[in-house]
């Protein structure tokens, strides 16, 4: 695609500042964070020759990104760190909205950023239900361990319990509602993807559904490094020299709920995942902690898991012994 312009957007809750790149910076300005004014603004453009770059931010980016949707146009979605890291390799010390969107406009011009495929409207739907349920999950612990901690007086107020009990199964009652739905929402290409996914030793149907919902089904991902630095199973590392060594571990991003069903995915696949017990075993003997090993190990599902998905190939559990040396 021929690119004359790149237009850069900073998202706040009611305005979007925007600055326009070519050559040089054209013209910046800003409007308000409505679907009329975002319309009217977008209208002035040639979808065929610009590229928007913008932050998500929550909810305040989604009318943006629907009107673009909608408009078809070419869009990139950078995260806070890229921005950020972007911004001090020119030189920019200073952080404002107009700073922000200057510097989202020289990235987009300087570096050739993957453009953002968006979710279908039942996978974000999907992707809230998922939300939901893990909350409503956390809230009826909640109230089962109140509810085991006023059993266990000597007296326990009767009508405490009484009411512990009501909540739980109110919750019950919602999570059943809530899984029912999400079985609902699944098209042909997920059941297939997930099918496909669930072939992998250690890789379940809660896993399969979260990370084709969270990674919208790997569009957005050409190669499996990506998708485990996306999950925040990434190790990270600051070496310089021989005097500079530091590692800092995983990085934080993704939903902690992913990582947290990949781990208990993880448990059972250094039990009955071949390539998962060696790289664990090797771990384990060359030094490494527990939970280093398991981050390892987990990052090594989702590479299997990507594999099988964008292969179409079910899992084959002597794979890794083709290219082990006699």
């Amino acid at each position: 695609m021929k690119t004359n312009l790149v237009l850069g957007i900073d998202v706040s809750k009611s305005e979007l500042d925007f600055a326009e790149m070519a050559d040089s910076l054209k013209q910046q300005g800003c409007i308000d964070n409505k679907l009329r004014c975002i319309k009217k603004h977008l209208s002035q453009y040639d979808k065929d020759t610009v590229r928007i770059v913008f932050e998500p931010t929550g909810t305040y980016s989604d009318k943006l990104e629907q009107v673009l949707i909608e408009m078809g146009f070419v869009y990139h979605r950078v995260n806070p760190s890229q921005s950020h890291h972007f911004a001090l390799s020119i030189g920019v010390v200073n952080k404002t909205d107009r700073q922000a969107a200057i510097t989202l406009a020289k990235m987009g011009k300087a570096l050739d950023l993957p453009i953002y495929h968006p979710p279908s409207q039942s996978v974000k739907k999907r992707k809230g239900l998922l939300k939901a349920l893990a909350n409503l999950v956390t809230e009826q612990e909640r109230y089962k361990n109140r509810l085991h901690a006023e059993i266990q007086l000597v007296q326990p107020d009767n009508d405490l319990v009484s009411l512990y009990q009501d909540l739980i199964k109110i919750y019950e009652d919602k999570i059943t509602n809530l899984q029912k739905k999400l079985v609902d929402q699944e098209d042909s290409k997920f059941q297939a993807n997930k099918k496909l996914g669930m072939s992998v030793c250690g890789i379940g149907e809660v896993n399969a559904v979260w990370l084709l919902t969270f990674t919208n089904n790997l569009e957005n991902f050409d190669v499996d490094k990506r998708v485990v630095k996306f999950l925040g199973l990434a190790p990270s590392s600051h070496r310089s020299g021989t005097s500079v060594n530091k590692k800092y571990g995983v990085n934080k991003s993704c939903a902690g709920k992913i990582k947290g069903n990949l781990f208990m995915g993880a448990k059972s696949a250094i039990r009955f995942n071949p390539a998962c017990k060696d790289l664990y075993q090797r771990l384990r003997n060359k030094g490494k902690n527990y939970y280093q090993a398991m981050i390892a190990v987990m990052g090594k599902l989702v590479r299997q898991f990507f594999a099988v998905v964008k292969s179409g190939v079910s899992f084959d559990k002597e794979y890794h012994l083709k290219f082990q040396k006699i």
